[in-house]
């Protein structure tokens, strides 16, 4: 579906305003000269030299100016958005941080829209880069975050323009996919340390049983930053929705997106928060996994330590594709072999599932059935501390074969695992 870059309405959100003389050789070398003696001598005296205005500021000028006028921090020059900017455990809320448990992180906006407001893809907005990561909160409350980075600060404010139509059109949007009972609430800005935020709160009946009273909220958070975008969503049914709307509010809790958005921003924008220290380190997530020393004789729920990671069984199923296996993996350190901290790979390959008779190694194929969602990606990339939950098929074993172990070796030492079946 093609994106619709439409303007937000009702006064909600202001969009953006959106030869050489000739001259013989000595002259033009002598000018010049003149020219990068001056470029250096204004280096000097003002701290930088300015290669286009307002794009690189010094150490101690404000954010940069994008063409509307308002104060967007750049991100920093020559660092491309990342897994690492988006959000972390212990940056998201509901009722104290943490709450929202990462469950997969991948390049791209994902199969699936995340917000039920979306008209079309964010990737059709025309970003250079896309990331998108999932969480839950409670199993049945789900959450995503997708970071998008543009060519210029232009781009970026068209696409934040067009997130901000799309949920002011939430309403009939959500009418025309069969919501009975559909309601809003105006946004409300958050105040943050690194760029813009804002959000709104869209309720809906349950569409498979409008009559049965129960509830559906979401609550759309917008953020930008420079060339940056980040669309966050929280998604919980059936909930007591009576939060804050600021801190002289009844003594409440304050909102959510109120808490998480400017953490989010900071992330964005490069920082680590909004005071510049490190995020604490996040656990592992619900349900807590079982303890136990000895990784070759671990049970499904029981964690392995591992050097760099921490991996998690959570439980097993035949699906009609064949054995598959719930995981959970934590990236903890930088293994060896000179990665990123932000580019630790994970995928199916140190995976087997061991019969009578032979040992298996992962599927080929993603799974296809919407009871292993979501699947546990082949390739993906993590940073330390991140997270991520799956599927991990093996679809060359179908119900007649008994799986008694699985198995996990890595290519670092330190990196084995064995789980015990049955």
């Amino acid at each position: 579906m093609d994106a619709e870059n439409g303007e937000s309405g009702g006064g909600k959100d202001t969009p953006a305003p959106a030869r050489r003389t000739p001259g013989d050789r000595r002259a033009r070398i002598a000018g010049v000269v003149a020219a990068l003696a001056i470029a250096v001598l204004a280096g000097v005296i003002g701290g930088t030299v300015a290669i286009r205005t307002g794009l690189v500021p010094d150490a101690g000028a404000g954010p940069s100016t994008p063409v509307d006028g308002s104060a967007t921090p750049t991100p920093p020059a020559g660092r491309p958005l990342a897994e690492a900017q988006l959000p972390k455990e212990p940056d998201l809320e509901w009722q104290q941080p943490g709450d929202w448990k990462i469950t997969n992180t991948f390049p791209g906006s994902g199969s699936t829209a995340a917000s039920e407001c979306f008209r079309g893809k964010p990737e059709s907005l025309g970003a250079e880069r896309t990331f998108h990561r999932t969480y839950t909160y409670q199993e049945k409350n789900q959450g995503s975050a997708t970071a998008l980075e543009f060519g210029s600060e232009e781009a970026a404010r068209k696409a934040f323009r067009t997130f901000t139509a799309w949920a002011d059109g939430c309403e009939e949007t959500l009418r025309q996919k069969g919501f009975r009972k559909v309601g809003g609430r105006d946004w409300k800005t958050v105040k943050t340390a690194r760029g813009e935020a804002k959000f709104r709160v869209i309720n809906t009946d349950g569409a498979e049983d409008a009559d049965a009273g129960s509830w559906r909220f979401q609550e759309y958070g917008l953020i930008i930053t420079g060339r940056r975008v980040e669309v966050l969503i929280f998604k919980v049914d059936d909930e007591d929705h009576d939060w804050a709307g600021g801190p002289n509010d009844g003594g409440r809790l304050l909102d959510p997106m109120i808490r998480s958005l400017p953490k989010v921003a900071a992330r964005l924008a490069g920082g680590t928060g909004p005071t510049g220290t490190p995020d604490p380190t996040p656990g592992p997530a619900s349900p807590s996994p079982r303890k136990n020393p000895n990784p070759n004789r671990l049970r499904v729920g029981e964690t392995a330590t591992l050097d760099y990671f921490t991996i998690t069984l959570l439980e097993t199923t035949y699906s009609r594709r064949g054995f598959a296996a719930r995981i959970r993996t934590c990236v903890t350190d930088v293994p060896p072999g000179g990665y990123e901290p932000d580019a630790i790979p994970v995928g199916w390959y140190p995976w087997r599932a061991i019969t009578s008779d032979r040992a298996y190694p992962a599927g080929t194929e993603e799974p296809d059935d919407p009871a292993l969602e979501p699947p546990y990606p082949d390739g993906a990339k993590l940073a330390v501390d991140d997270c991520l939950t799956g599927w991990l098929p093996f679809d060359k074993i179908d119900k007649s074969r008994r799986v008694t172990q699985l198995t996990y070796r890595n290519d670092y030492d330190g990196g084995e695992a064995r789980w015990l079946l049955g």
